[in-house]
């Protein structure tokens, strides 16, 4: 209520109950008889009046102000959304910036890659004398010998040197392991994969091998299913693992413990890595019990992560299982700018067919059965998305920290 309207009203009550009071004949008098004695009330009479003009002014007042007070909530609530919304339409501006530049960085990349390789192809087509040609300065006449006037000498063009081969486009067994990739190149990592494949094992050799490139950065690391079989995964290359049975929590309680983990990892220093595992579970329960909190940490700060980690070195790996955006509570845009790492199995055909449908990675020629012929490569019956090289290599054998062998279900030394 403006100013104007406040000043009306109470003018106008006010006026009201003192006209009231003025209408009253001051000369009827009222008498109180007491024996002999008599009182005149008059006075009295018109006193109350006045008061009663004035208590009822005093309430119009207070309503007035209430009045007020609503409007002005009503006003920080408009006011409060309106930020709101300017706050998500900037991140949905920095998510889709972002996943535009990923996907232009990544179809430059296969762009250059298939150009290198049709030329390499060509070269190796022609003979030795159509392979060298000479760069001369405009003008420049050449002389027999491939010699110029100016005695420039003949310049050899070729795309790769000499005893180079240019990879296929599916992997050996003899090439790089990625998880020692990982380790020694650090980034936001998304390592998915379906269950029992790998993930775990991928992320024990990674995080060792980055401790071992990178002593001084922090690991820390979320465990929230604590499957006393994978205990051997955390015990090296770590600064400090959150485990707990996840399952066994209540609802409030668990929300309260990821939200503790998470923040304790913010006020780290930078020069730090957080491998947060189960994210699919984790994810989905965080976000249905405090979706704000759950918002602020995977568009607010993982997208800062992701831009800055390589100047600060901070990082965060995201492990789980199921690729799809939806699954996971994030969006296109987050899940752009996150490496793919992806791990399938041909033990379970059906899951790693799910898997290969989704568009977490993307498709190769021949489709489904060039990954499983990359399976058959492996003594592990295991394919590893390189995002490196953008094609699927076989898993090598590895030492399975764990102790477990998930294909025979046996304990090994």
């Amino acid at each position: 209520m403006t100013p104007i309207k406040r000043l009306s009203c109470t003018l106008g009550v006010g006026g009201l109950c003192i006209a009231i009071a003025i209408s009253v004949p001051t000369d009827a008098k009222t008498v109180l008889s007491l024996g002999d004695a008599k009182i005149n009330l008059t006075p009295v009479k018109n006193a109350l009046i006045a008061g009663l003009g004035l208590g009822f002014t005093g309430a119009c007042m207070l309503g007035v102000k209430y009045l007020d007070q609503l409007e002005e909530i009503e006003l920080a609530e408009k006011e409060q959304q309106r930020l709101q919304l300017e706050a998500n339409q900037r991140r949905s501006i920095m998510a889709a910036s972002a996943q535009l530049k990923a996907e232009e960085e990544y179809h430059r990349a296969v762009a250059e890659r298939t150009v290198r390789k049709a030329f390499a192809e060509t070269l190796q087509q022609e003979s030795p004398q159509q392979t060298a040609t000479v760069a001369i300065a405009p003008g420049m006449q050449l002389q027999e010998g491939g010699q110029t006037q100016g005695q420039l000498p003949s310049t050899v063009i070729a795309s790769d040197p000499p005893g180079f081969e240019v990879k296929q486009a599916l992997g050996t067994p003899g090439d790089a392991n990625l998880a020692e990739k990982l380790g020694l190149h650090p980034k936001c990592f998304m390592i998915l994969g379906v269950p029992g494949s790998g993930k775990g094992m991928i992320v024990s050799h990674a995080s060792r091998a980055l401790k071992a490139n990178k002593p001084h950065l922090k690991i820390i690391a979320i465990d929230p299913k604590n499957d006393p079989k994978e205990d051997g995964y955390w015990l090296e290359g770590f600064d400090h693992v959150f485990r707990k049975n996840a399952e066994r929590m209540e609802d409030h309680d668990f929300l309260k413990w990821v939200k503790g983990c998470v923040e304790y990892f913010k006020k780290l220093p930078d020069g730090k890595l957080l491998i947060f595992d189960e994210i699919t579970a984790t994810f989905n329960r965080w976000s249905r019990l405090d979706s704000s909190s759950f918002e602020s940490f995977m568009v607010d700060y993982c997208t800062s992560v992701s831009s800055s980690g390589d100047s600060r070195e901070n990082y965060v790996w995201l492990v789980g299982q199921i690729p799809h955006a939806s699954a996971l509570g994030v969006d296109g845009g987050i899940r752009s700018i996150y490496k793919p790492v992806a791990v399938v199995s041909k033990f379970d055909k059906r899951a790693t067919d799910t898997f290969l449908s989704t568009k977490f990675i993307p498709k190769v020629p021949g489709g489904n059965k060039t990954v499983y012929d990359v399976m058959d490569k492996s003594p592990r019956g295991r394919a590893v998305y390189d995002y490196t090289e953008d094609k699927w290599v076989p898993m090598p054998e590895m030492k399975n920290y764990s102790g477990y062998d998930r294909d025979t279900r046996t304990q090994i030394a």
